[in-house]
Formats: structure tokens, C-alpha cells, sequence
């Protein structure tokens, strides 16, 4: 798993649209962060680092690059979610995998069996298919960038790739690669493709299957000489892996066998063996790994293990393309049945599809079916998939008066909610700014949104701007609508000077009622929650009541030795999501909202709740839901904190939504319905889209958007 550590005051709150939550470790890039999307989605943010930022030529390569990753989209690879080469400094953002690393595991529990090194050089081989086919090369194939989870490992870190023309270093001094890993022609200025990685590619199965490298140990003068002038030491490797490791290790790139060749040799090598991804090792972990290692991610991941969600009604159409070639090695052939692995199952009973024009076929009426999807959110470009200037990211929907609203970072769509249709789009001069990515509709046909330093109210019939306020050009949080009034955050520049800045606005009028400054030298950078008497907001730090009638502060929350990361209220009571232990542990705790003092908290060396990150706390009824950063629904009692029932659903998952007994939350694209009070899933619904969002729900139809701007409305 990663090693979360708790941020310094040279660290930034937030980059681009996430919230920045713990540092996961630096590169030679810069540092890489847990960043959490307005929806609630759990991403690693890496932030490129001032020296190579103010390179004017580095500035170049890397957008090229990152135009580049972002094609890549592989089964074993954590791809590219968002990024902004253009940004101060340049950042890019990748799904989180909350694993063991490879070199980790190796240290831990020493080398391989041959049989799971077979498992791992096939998922390691698909995943460098999938990134060659981008017309990347990773260059860094090592390790500690790849990361061991129940259904394979996951390839991370190939945002530091260069294109497949770009052949040779462009930086003097500048070397991309680690020291016994790096292919020859890396350190001789040889031209870099795909060979390079094929070179990596043996190394990393040398090092599993025996605990060191090929070139032995020492210093990286001594690896490198090792590596161009000397043979690989390979007598160690098991007679089922000499021939393909070494065919890898050839000196010359034309001598080596394509990524495609190994694939094959690789199936040939297993010679029809299949490893399960569920079930082995006596319940301890998927035997695809070695039992050891298999028992520590289970451990880590998931302390006690659910029963898996029943399969559905109907089968899936077809595999995804590639599913056979999965299969010879990693035995997938139960996996699409048990709703892991490729994150669900194809809609039941898919219905008709809407146009970017609105019209429709006859569409399905039955749960989980597909009512109709619309493009018209990414009419006219300004919407993709979050680089080179396109502006959807993680575009939360809001529903009410029969329309569906989406902001992105440049403009609000309205959509007719029972058809798809563009009704209007208002887009402000934003200057610097962006839009907070949730409107909240209010009373009186109005939608209230951040945009460019103020708060804005528009017409929800015409789209029109109706009122603006206050403009100090603060970075504005997701507006609440509560009783009337908007009550929205500016974060706040504590370097400069600036407080953050809570502001309570009529919802009519635009009118201030009251505001509240933050302490000197802080930001708000949480909330605000609204619950009956009382708006919270806060830091990390330190979590404030104030009276909502006139904003006077009743109490104020902080704890030693924690960090917090999402707040939400619901009636009296405040929960809040909590890093502690400077990262070593999570916590779930509630507190009274009238007087600031807790009600319960979780046990972080409670097995019953894991061992990573809880998400933003959703209360319904007497149950509190949350996602956790592994991809786990949970359900707690909210009296209590206790956990009633959590299910392992994807590989990263949402903030829930709760309507009508039922709990909606997406993974990996697809939709899940889950009975509230068992966890027993319902149905699902794949989209086979990037879906960042939390589902919106309103009148028996759950709203779902893209992170290329198409929306999905599907029937409940």
C-alpha cells in the first residue's frame, strides 16, 4: 500500500480541481499527492517540480506527453484522468491504486514462484501494449512503479514517457531511468522505443523471480558499465524463464522479442495453466500472487471479506476485446460473472439512445436500463477529457425543475431531464477562474454557482445571469443552498494575507447577510455543511460551528495528530473523514454540530474497518455510507460508527448517493444499485465511459456524467 504522510506548509491545498489530502512521495518529476475530485473521486496528483516548471523546453515536452498518456488505457496501467500542462507548475492526475509495490512485496517476502512470475510478466506485457500502442515508451519500467492488486498488477508512472519520435534525451544531464533497469541505449544516447521497455521488462521478472537484478548490486556507475559492456547473471532464474529473460536482456534493441512475442511466449510458457484472481490461497488472497504476498494485500485491503455481489439476471453480451488472451494466465473466465475485475456487467436490457438533437427510440423501462445518453454537454469543443485546454472534469450533475445542470470549468449546460436536450448554457467571463463543478439549484428557479472569484445566481428558465456576489476573486468552494440562503467558502491565500472567508448570501437576492473570516494565516478549505442550527467550516486543521442565523462562532473542533479530509452534516451531527498518525491510519468520527464535541469515532486498529482512506460520509436514516480510497462501499451505524456490512465493489469508487432504500455509487464506469441496509447489489449498469462523478437521482432516473461530457440517464 502507499504510505500516506501528512502535508507540510509547502504543500499545496489544492491543484487544479482537487483537493490536495497527503503526500504519497516524490520522483524525479517532482512530488505526487492523494488528491480527492469534487465528486469525491481519489486520484494521485503529481506536480512537476519548480526547477523543471520554469523550462521552457521541459514545459513543451511534457504537454506533448500528456497529450500522449492520456490515450493510454489499459486493463494493467493507471491511466490519465486530468491534467494541465499549462498550469503553474504543470500537474497531471492519475487513478489511485491502493497497492502493494512490486519491490516492496520482493523485500518483504522474498522471490517468486515461477508460476507467479509467469502471471505477472502476462499482465506487465498487456499493460506495455497498451501504452507502445499510444505511441508511448514508459522509460522507467521498474519496481517500484508497479503495483500489486487482487485482479493483477497496475503499471503507474508513465506520465515521465516521451513520445515514440522525441528519441533522445533533450536536457543535458537529465537521465530518465533507474540504475539496473535502464536498457543500454538509455545510457549510451541511443535512440529509446519500445525496446527499451522490453529491456526493463527483463529485468523486472529477473528481480522477482530471484531478489535482485540482472547486474547484481552496487553503485549506479557500477550497474551502468554492468549493463552495456557486461552479461546479465541469470543462472539463478528457473529453466521456464532463462530463455525470455534473456532473449529481453539482448544488448542490441533489434535482438529483442516485441512486446507482442512476449505475450505469446508468455501463454506458451504457462502452458494452459490459469491462475484465479478470487479465491485462492485459502480465502487470503487471489493466487495469483504468492501466498504471502497475497495474504498481506488481503490483510491490508479487506480485514474481513464479504460475500461478492450476485451476478445479474442477464448475462453480459460479450467480453471486453482481449478478454481471451487475459484468460490463458490470469483464468478470467469467472471474473465477468462475479462483477470484478472489468467493473461490472453490461446493462440489463439496454433501451434506446438519445442523439446530440434529443430524439429517442423506444426506450427500456426495466431497472438498470439505459433511458437515453446526451452529447450536448460537449457541443462546440470546449468539453473533453481534461487536457489541452478542454474543460470537463469531474462534472457533478444537479437536477431540479425537470432540467439536469452540469458545470465544467467553463461553462453550465442546462438539459431537459426526461430527454437530453440542450435547453441553454451560460458561460461567464471567468478570466483566471473556473466554475465549481456542482451547481445548487434554489428556490424560485435560480442556479447558484462559483465562477471566477463570485458567486453567481442564473435563471433556470432562460440561463440568464440573475444576480452576482460577493466578487473579492477568491477561489469559491461548492455553494450550499439551505432555508433561502447560499452559503459559500472563499478559500482564502494564507501567504498573502487573504483569510479564507465564509459568506452567507440571500438566495433571492444576491444580498450579503453575514460573513466569517478565518484565523490569521489560515484558509477554508472544507465545507460548509449545513445542518439544522449550525454552518460548519474549516481547515484541515480545525473545524468551526457557527451560528447560521448571524455566522457568530460557537465552538471549534481541532484534534492532535489529525488531518481532515471531507466533512458532511445531517441533522446534529457532523462526520468527518480523518487522516491520523501523520497517514499511518484513517478515521470516521462524529461530532455534535451544536456543541463541537465527538459522539464516536472509529478504532483505525479496528479490523472491521480496513486500512485506507474513508471518503466523503453520506448520512441516510439511521446508516452513514462511505467510499474508501481501496473501492469499498461501506454502510456504519450512526449512532455508533459501527460497521453494519462493507462490500469490495471496483477499483476506485464515488461519493454514494441514498434515494428510496437504495445506494447508487459508480466504479470504474459502471453504476451500482445496492440494497441500503444489506449491501446486496441490485443491478448494474456499464457505461464503458470514465465516470468521476456521483450519480444524481431524481424522479426514478439516476443522472451520470462523463469526463468527456456525455450524460447517462438510467432508469430505476
Amino acid at each position: 500500500m502507499e504510505t500516506f504522510k501528512a502535508l507540510s506548509a509547502n504543500d499545496p491545498v489544492e491543484v487544479g480541481p482537487y483537493r490536495i489530502v497527503a503526500r504519497l512521495g516524490a520522483g524525479g518529476m517532482g512530488s505526487v499527492y492523494l488528491g480527492r475530485s469534487p465528486g469525491g473521486r481519489t486520484v494521485a496528483v503529481k506536480v512537476v517540480r519548480p526547477d523543471l516548471a520554469e523550462d521552457a523546453q521541459f514545459r513543451r515536452r511534457f504537454a506533448r506527453e500528456v497529450a500522449a498518456v492520456v490515450r493510454v488505457n489499459g486493463s494493467f496501467t493507471a491511466g490519465v484522468v486530468d491534467a494541465d500542462p499549462e498550469g503553474t507548475p504543470p500537474w497531471l492526475a492519475t487513478v489511485y491504486v491502493p497497492g502493494m509495490a512490486l519491490g516492496e512485496a520482493v523485500t518483504e517476502h522474498g522471490p517468486w514462484p515461477v508460476r507467479q512470475v509467469l502471471a505477472l510478466g502476462a499482465g506487465l506485457a498487456e499493460a506495455l501494449e497498451a501504452i507502445h500502442a499510444a505511441g508511448v515508451v514508459h522509460r522507467d519500467l521498474k519496481p517500484s512503479n508497479i503495483l500489486l492488486a487482487p485482479d493483477g498488477p497496475r503499471v503507474i508512472d508513465f506520465g515521465i514517457s516521451v513520445f515514440g519520435e522525441a528519441s533522445r534525451l533533450t536536457q543535458t544531464g537529465m537521465t530518465v531511468g533507474t540504475a539496473g533497469f535502464m536498457s543500454p541505449e538509455q545510457l549510451t544516447g541511443g535512440a529509446i522505443g519500445p525496446a527499451s521497455d522490453v529491456f526493463a521488462f527483463g529485468s523486472v521478472l529477473t528481480y522477482t523471480a530471484t531478489g535482485t537484478g540482472p547486474f547484481g548490486a552496487g553503485t549506479a556507475h557500477v550497474l551502468h558499465y554492468r549493463t552495456v559492456y557486461e552479461r546479465p547473471a541469470l543462472d539463478a532464474l528457473p529453466d521456464e524463464l532463462r530463455p525470455l529473460v534473456a532473449a529481453c536482456l539482448a544488448k542490441a534493441p533489434e535482438d529483442r522479442p516485441s512486446v507482442a512475442d512476449l505475450v505469446r511466449r508468455l501463454a506458451e510458457a504457462a502452458g494452459g495453466d490459469t491462475l484465479h484472481l478470487t479465491g485462492g490461497n485459502h480465502g487470503q488472497g487471489p493466487d495469483w500472487l504468492p501466498a504471502a504476498v497475497g495474504a498481506t494485500l488481503h490483510q491490508r485491503s479487506t480485514a474481513t471479506r464479504p460475500a461478492e455481489p450476485p451476478p445479474p439476471t442477464s448475462p453480459p453480451s460479450g467480453p471486453p476485446a482481449g478478454v481471451t488472451r487475459r484468460r490463458a494466465l490470469f483464468g478470467l473466465a469467472g471474473v465477468a460473472a462475479a462483477g470484478i475485475g472489468y467493473g461490472g456487467w453490461a446493462a440489463l436490457g439496454d433501451g434506446g439512445e438519445y442523439g446530440p438533437d434529443g430524439t429517442a427510440d423506444t426506450p427500456a423501462k426495466q431497472p438498470g436500463s439505459r433511458l437515453w445518453t446526451s452529447s450536448v454537454v460537449a457541443d462546440g469543443g470546449d468539453v473533453g477529457d481534461g487536457v489541452d485546454g478542454a474543460d470537463q472534469t469531474d462534472a457533478v450533475p444537479a437536477v431540479a425543475g425537470g432540467l439536469v445542470y452540469v458545470a465544467t470549468r467553463k461553462s453550465l449546460y442546462a438539459v431537459t431531464a426526461d430527454r437530453g436536450t440542450r435547453r441553454w448554457t451560460y458561460t461567464p467571463d471567468l478570466g483566471e477562474g473556473t466554475l465549481t463543478q456542482l451547481p445548487a439549484p434554489a428556490k424560485g428557479g435560480t442556479v447558484c454557482l462559483g465562477a471566477g472569484g463570485a458567486l453567481h445566481a442564473v435563471r433556470a428558465d432562460t440561463g440568464t445571469r440573475k444576480w452576482t456576489a460577493p466578487a473579492d476573486g477568491g477561489a469559491y468552494a461548492i455553494p450550499v443552498v439551505s432555508g433561502g440562503t447560499v452559503y459559500v467558502n472563499s478559500r482564502g491565500e494564507p501567504d498573502s494575507g487573504r483569510p479564507g472567508v465564509l459568506y452567507a448570501v440571500a438566495a433571492a437576492t444576491g444580498e450579503e447577510r453575514w460573513r466569517h473570516g478565518s484565523a490569521p494565516g489560515t484558509s477554508y478549505t472544507l465545507g460548509p455543511a449545513v445542518a439544522d442550527g449550525t454552518v460548519c467550516v474549516g481547515s484541515e486543521t480545525a473545524l468551526h460551528g457557527l451560528d447560521r442565523a448571524g455566522g457568530g462562532q460557537k465552538w471549534t473542533y481541532a484534534g492532535e495528530d489529525q488531518a481532515f479530509t471531507e466533512v458532511t452534516a445531517s441533522g446534529t451531527t457532523l462526520y468527518i473523514s480523518t487522516i491520523v498518525d501523520a497517514g499511518r491510519s484513517y478515521r470516521l468520527q462524529a461530532i455534535s454540530t451544536e456543541t463541537g464535541q465527538p459522539t464516536w469515532q472509529t478504532d483505525p486498529d479496528d479490523s472491521a474497518y480496513g486500512s485506507d482512506a474513508f471518503g466523503t460520509p453520506v448520512a441516510a436514516g439511521n446508516l452513514v455510507y462511505t467510499s474508501s480510497a481501496s473501492g469499498s462501499l461501506y454502510a456504519l451505524h450512526a449512532k455508533t460508527g459501527r460497521v453494519k456490512w462493507r462490500i469490495p465493489l471496483a477499483e476506485t469508487l464515488t461519493r454514494p448517493t441514498l434515494a428510496n432504500g437504495v445506494a447508487y455509487v459508480v466504479g470504474d464506469g459502471t453504476l451500482y444499485a445496492l440494497d441500503a441496509t444489506t449491501g446486496r447489489t441490485k443491478w448494474t449498469h456499464a457505461t464503458k465511459a470514465r465516470i468521476a462523478a456521483p450519480p444524481a437521482v431524481a424522479n426514478g432516473t439516476a443522472y451520470l456524467s462523463s469526463t468527456s461530457g456525455t450524460l447517462y440517464a438510467i432508469t430505476l
